[in-house]
């Protein structure tokens, strides 16, 4: 933001003009020599400043003259508070004639007087109603404000209704914003203990991101932070597996002056009772044409849903760069779930290696004191393979 003064009518030529803002000096301007006018003189100086501070602090100058001196502080501007929507309620009648229909719409509490009430039937204003009555808006003061009132009523005949609901809406155009919560890193959850909820908007002009509680408290963010292209804005909290397994239900609040009311999205984690999963390994599928081998983890009946499946080869996390890992999308059956877990290589890795392959499920229902691992495990050797079923809960220092 550039910020100029211009003094006028001076004499003599000499005068200097300084600033500062919340009691600092600035440096960062630039005075300008008098010009002559006739007898008198007329001295500019400007100065450059971050948006931010010319809303949120005291800019303050002092103009010497061999006169004297005049010193003035600009207050922060006062930013008008965001429009209030109104309250819509709409009612309709049933009249003896079928073929008629009468509505009222009541838009109650909005903060700007000026307004437009228009009756919508599938999408598309009604233009030629039998009669249609719209009251002036009534105001009323209140502790935050003006708020005001009105109503419009609507008689219609034929196929003129049903009708959808009536909008009323002050002369505010909203911003369009993609706002998106990202999942949360199951596997850092289930691992970690924690993992990160993030909230993306876009654009991120003029946008401030925070989530809060079901109360409506604020959760301090682990980070907010712009994307580097500059087209989003991100809050990122930590969530504690605790407060997780448990159920929370967070909303990502957005703001912008250009909003009615904030946006609100919401993510919810239930805190049902855990249903322990049963898992099975299915015996190896071989696709000799393909030379591909496929070993099949299923893990069936648990609750809730959230659950991450992996693989280990001879106790080793399964590396991406020689197995192939794929998890379907879960089935839902009388309120529990199912999902298979697959891992696929290569058949001459599968008959050329002695390994034990294990299927490993993580799920809260798993997770009350210590790393437990249900496994479901498969032994290759040169000459046969063996599947072995087992349910075991491991210490979180121990490997199996």
């Amino acid at each position: 933001v550039t910020v100029g003064i211009l003094a006028t009518g001076f004499t003599p030529a000499s005068l200097t003009i300084t600033w500062s803002l919340g009691n600092q000096p600035l440096t960062d301007s630039v005075q300008y020599p008098a010009v002559q006018k006739y007898s008198y003189y007329t001295g500019f100086s400007q100065v450059r400043l971050k948006r931010s501070d010319w809303e949120q602090m005291n800019l303050g100058y002092t103009v010497d003259h061999v006169t004297g001196s005049i010193t003035s502080i600009k207050e922060p501007p006062v930013i008008p508070p965001a429009p209030i929507p109104a309250q819509i309620h709409v009612l309709g009648s049933s009249p003896e004639d079928e073929s008629k229909g009468s509505f009222s719409c009541f838009a109650i509490d909005f903060s700007l007087e000026t307004h437009e009430i228009t009756w919508l039937k599938n999408g598309q204003e009604i233009t030629n109603p039998i009669s249609e009555i719209k009251t002036p808006a009534v105001s009323k003061e209140t502790q935050t404000g003006t708020r005001y009132s009105t109503a419009s009523y609507l008689n219609v005949e034929g196929d003129k209704w049903p009708l959808f609901p009536p909008t009323a809406r002050p002369d505010v155009c909203e911003p369009c914003l993609d706002i998106k919560i990202k999942p949360i890193s199951l596997e850092d959850m289930f691992l970690n203990k924690k993992a990160e909820l993030i909230c993306e908007v876009t654009p991120k002009e003029r946008v401030s991101v925070e989530w809060q509680d079901k109360n409506g408290q604020v959760i301090v963010a682990s980070r907010n932070l712009s994307e580097s292209n500059g087209k989003s804005k991100f809050a990122i909290i930590d969530v504690l597996y605790e407060e997780w397994s448990k159920g929370i239900d967070y909303k990502c609040v957005v703001e912008h002056p250009d909003l009615f009311e904030p946006k609100r999205e919401p993510y919810r984690k239930s805190g049902e009772v855990p249903k322990r999963p049963s898992v099975f390994l299915l015996p190896p599928v071989e696709q000799t044409r393909n030379n591909v081998v496929t070993l099949t983890c299923y893990v069936r009946d648990f609750k809730p849903k959230e659950i991450v499946v992996s693989w280990l080869v001879d106790d080793v996390a399964a590396d991406s760069k020689m197995y192939a890992f794929n998890t379907t999308n879960l089935v839902e059956n009388n309120g529990v779930y199912s999902v298979y877990g697959q891992l696929s290589f290569s058949l001459d890795q599968w008959k050329n290696n002695e390994a034990v392959y294990s299927c490993v499920v993580y799920h809260e229902s798993l997770m009350d004191t210590s790393r437990v691992i249900m496994r479901s495990t498969v032994t290759r050797t040169a000459e046969k393979s063996n599947t072995v079923n087992l349910n075991i809960d491991l210490p979180q220092t121990c490997k199996a």
